[in-house]
């Protein structure tokens, strides 16, 4: 009975070992799975709004006004940013313009660009640009001694002063003057073949220069020799006026430069029977520049023709401002401007105030 009881105690005491066993094994944390397969992609959002655009950034026009007869520059600046100063020389006639006819001697440039104002103030150029804005030139003393008077020319007498011009060098050998004129005045025919300039300059209103030369001569013959140079300018107020008979031009530019400077400066009134028109420039860089003034009212009668100007050989016209409007061929149609065998420099800027023009196309296109 005994050994029975004991045998029973034994039985019990292997469960309960084999169930402590049983609940250790089970409270160990187990081995890491593997790891599950990667789920599908989701679909994509939907496209956001386009955003607003933002605003260009804005741009200011700043002038330039010499105010000495040149033509004024303009430069385009961002909204806050800076101009840049603009430079220049001015040249006698073009600003300082004595009240007293005669003939001056003047030489080379001789006032200096010292600064700009706007307003009357002295400008800044760190001044941010915020606006449209116009600024002067403020110009220095005479780097040169003063135009000269020359007593021994008669005023408002064209053929003693281009005779004195000629005879007189005063800049090495070249001659420098300017004649001041202020009445209307009659004029033959005049031949610049010295090396130098005049300029002419109308003062007390316009001042008309009458050809009364022969028909078959120019007003003015720009034709200096070898490699020198001589200009012919012509400033306010001065109007060159034809005839109504000539066989040949009222300019003719065979060596040589010939300038209209500021507006009223005015070539017209002359008719004739070349093909060559009012103003005829030929040669190898020979030029007409026009930053002012007119060419208008003038007549060819000739075929294949130009009433206003005729530009060939190498010669060139250079628009900076002024028109050439106005001028006739016949049987009165309008043509200006004939340029043949020209080359044409495209850093050079050309009116638009053209109305007949033949070839080259490329002119009508500027």
């Amino acid at each position: 009975m005994m050994i029975k009881r004991f045998l029973s105690y034994l039985a019990v005491a292997a469960i309960m070992m084999s169930a402590a066993t049983f609940v250790s094994s089970c409270s160990k944390e187990g081995d890491k799975g593997d790891k599950g397969e990667q789920g599908d992609k989701g679909d994509k959002g939907d496209k956001g709004d386009k955003g607003d655009k933002g605003d260009a950034a804005g741009t200011f026009v700043v002038t330039f006004d010499f105010d000495n007869g040149d033509p004024a520059i303009t430069q385009t600046v961002p909204a806050g940013g800076w101009a840049t100063s603009a430079t220049g020389t001015a040249y006698f006639g073009k600003r300082f313009v004595p009240a007293t006819p005669g003939l001056y001697e003047v030489g080379l440039p001789v006032y200096d660009l010292v600064g700009w104002t706007h307003n009357g103030a002295q400008f800044d150029f760190s001044t941010p640009i915020t606006a449209d804005i116009t600024l002067k030139a403020r110009w220095g003393e005479l780097s040169f001694p003063p135009p000269l008077l020359v007593s021994a020319v008669p005023v408002n007498n064209l053929d003693s002063a281009i005779a004195y011009a000629k005879a007189n060098p005063n800049s090495g050998s070249s001659s420098y003057y300017a004649m001041v004129i202020d009445a209307d005045i009659n004029a033959g025919a005049q031949t610049l073949d010295f090396p130098g300039m005049l300029q002419i300059i109308g003062i007390g209103g316009e001042r008309i220069i009458q050809y009364t030369g022969a028909p078959n001569a120019p007003l003015f013959l720009i034709n200096c020799s070898g490699s020198n140079t001589v200009s012919i300018e012509i400033f306010q107020n001065v109007s060159l006026r034809g005839i109504e008979n000539s066989t040949t031009n009222l300019v003719r530019v065979e060596n040589g430069n010939f300038r209209m400077m500021s507006p009223g400066s005015k070539i017209t009134g002359h008719r004739t029977t070349s093909q060559y028109g009012a103003v005829y420039v030929t040669g190898a860089d020979n030029q007409l520049m026009m930053y002012g003034g007119e060419i208008t009212g003038n007549h060819s009668g000739a075929v294949n023709s130009s009433g206003g100007v005729f530009v060939e050989n190498g010669a060139y016209l250079h628009m900076f401002g002024g028109s050439i409007t106005g001028n006739t061929i016949n049987p009165a149609a309008a043509m200006d401007v004939v340029l043949v065998g020209t080359s044409i420099d495209a850093s050079r800027r050309y009116t638009r105030s053209v109305v007949g023009v033949s070839t080259p196309a490329a002119f009508a296109g500027n």
